[in-house]
């Protein structure tokens, strides 16, 4: 036919991951993905490293030397491997007491300034205590942005300048704290 030569088609065969890791993944955006599966290698590794006593052990270790984070993080390095494991629920039953704890020392120490340790205490207590914390966190976040408005006029030479910083507070915040109470006000106190 005219000395073409026909092209032979290689069927490239496409990888499919069987093992679960990625599937349903795609609603994500890339770097959500990649964290997602950065997340699943550390369980992987710490599974094939450690037991659930040594990871237990290592939270002991952690809560000893005032390290709520990494305690937090062991603790629920233990619940994937044994969600069911009691020691370890309870372990982190400790560790989200012992949180309450610091955000009511960071209240008692400075009442006036910071919202988000209200927003959180408004978020594990329920009831009138729950909304009392949110009303204590949005008067600090409308004191807040009240002091951002007037520089709002630097802000935007700074902006030009290249010098743009994300405000403290933002309407989107106070508008999540509103929605937060109204909830309580729905489920608590109706």
């Amino acid at each position: 036919m005219g000395g073409q030569a026909k092209s032979k088609k290689k069927s490239k065969s496409k990888k499919t991951r069987s093992n679960g890791v990625g599937a349903g993944l795609v609603a994500f955006t890339a770097q959500d993905r990649i964290k997602v599966r950065m997340q699943e290698k550390a369980k992987k590794k710490t599974a094939e490293k450690y037991t659930v006593e040594q990871l237990l052990e290592k939270v002991e270790e952690s809560m000893d030397n005032f390290d709520l984070p990494m305690a937090r993080l062991f603790c629920q390095r233990a619940l994937d491997i044994e969600s069911t494991n009691l020691e370890v629920l309870d372990m982190m039953g400790n560790i989200c007491a012992e949180l309450v704890q610091v955000f009511l020392k960071a209240v008692e120490l400075s009442p006036e300034q910071g919202h988000s340790k209200y927003m959180y205490l408004g978020q594990i207590h329920t009831g009138q205590e729950a909304i009392d914390y949110f009303r204590k966190g949005i008067e600090i976040m409308t004191s807040t942005l009240d002091t951002q408005q007037p520089s709002a006029a630097s802000a935007e030479g700074a902006s030009a300048c290249g010098e743009e910083d994300e405000p403290a507070v933002s309407g989107k915040d106070l508008s999540v704290a509103f929605c937060s109470m109204a909830e309580i006000y729905f489920t608590d106190l109706w």
